[in-house]
């Protein structure tokens, strides 16, 4: 079962790096599907991606989708996507979808959104695996 528990941080910064925060805690136990939602602000075409960090590493890259305001989104010509971690595009909201989860899917995970240049962070939501 997933349980949602929610701490919000907003925090703004200006230059080439904006961060929107709101950090959402994610519980659930192996086997579980769970998805992560994350707002983007794209205005024109721009690219979203997620991602997943552990403390004992570097982010890792889950999913990118190119954004075109006149058709649908496009997965990234430079990434291949996993069939377990799948990455959706509703509107201005996107959503990573882990199915069957498991212990090493722990971690916090965020998106990206890269538009005129400049790179945007939002929502980080932490995710524990119970059960292991």
């Amino acid at each position: 079962m997933v349980q949602v528990k929610a701490l919000h941080v907003f925090l703004c910064v200006m230059g080439l790096l904006s961060e929107t925060l709101c950090s959402l805690t994610l519980e659930a136990e192996v086997g579980d599907k769970v998805t992560i939602w994350c707002q983007h602000d794209l205005s024109v075409s721009g690219y979203v991606f997620w991602y997943k960090h552990q403390s004992d590493s570097v982010p890792l890259l889950l999913g990118c989708k190119k954004i075109m305001t006149s058709t649908q989104s496009v997965a990234c010509h430079f990434f291949t996507e996993s069939e377990r971690v799948v990455m959706s595009v509703h509107g201005k909201n996107t959503s990573l979808t882990i199915t069957a989860v498991n212990p090493s899917d722990a971690g916090l995970y965020y998106c990206s959104y890269v538009e005129l240049n400049q790179v945007n962070f939002s929502n980080s939501t932490s995710l524990h695996v119970k059960g292991c």
